[in-house]
């Protein structure tokens, strides 16, 4: 039996009106629900809430594992600028390695105002970026079964922003950031 759904959000982190409409919809093959936003200081931004993903994270599973650059991390976080990810122009993905001991830290760069970017990475990669707003990090329901997360990130103006990976994480990895059109 198909759902139907709603759910108005105010999504103050993209600045969106309180005007802003929300819909959700259900298809006849999965269970899964797609919220889709549109407000009048933003395009149409697409959030997969449950069920079985959406385009990016469909992306991100076909391109499991694979990477178009290799990235060394620094090994403190005054360093960290002299390693910069910038996930534009089809290197949105790296072959990360950790520092030979303690956390790994790196800067991506946020060349946009009003940013989503969709960080896709191993279950067991524990990472935090120093800014942004965090909209959570799940299993990737695109291929639940591979151990890739998919977390949301907001940012609010172009930057760079330290990405601290805790010793703990595996001593290589593969991520991937994509924004979200």
């Amino acid at each position: 039996m198909m759902k139907l759904i709603s759910v108005i959000a105010l999504l103050t982190a993209c600045g969106a009106e309180e005007d802003a409409t929300t819909t959700s919809t259900t298809t006849a093959t999965s269970s899964a629900t797609t919220t889709t936003t549109t407000t009048t200081s933003t395009t149409t931004t697409t959030v997969s809430v449950t069920g079985t993903g959406d385009t990016y994270s469909d992306a991100a599973c076909e391109g499991y594992g694979m990477a178009e650059v290799d990235i060394q991390l620094a090994n403190n976080e005054g360093d960290a600028a002299s390693v910069v990810f910038v996930p534009y122009n089809d290197t949105n993905s790296a072959l990360i390695t950790m520092p030979d001991s303690g956390d790994g830290y790196m800067v991506i760069e946020i060349a946009d105002w009003m940013s989503w970017m969709r960080i896709f990475t191993d279950e067991d990669v524990e990472y935090s970026f120093v800014g942004g707003d965090d909209y959570g990090r799940d299993e990737n329901m695109s291929c639940p079964t591979s151990g890739m997360t998919d977390q949301l990130m907001a940012f609010h103006e172009w930057d760079f922003y330290t990405v601290k990976f805790d010793a703990s994480s595996p001593a290589e990895f593969w991520f991937q950031a994509d924004k979200q059109q």
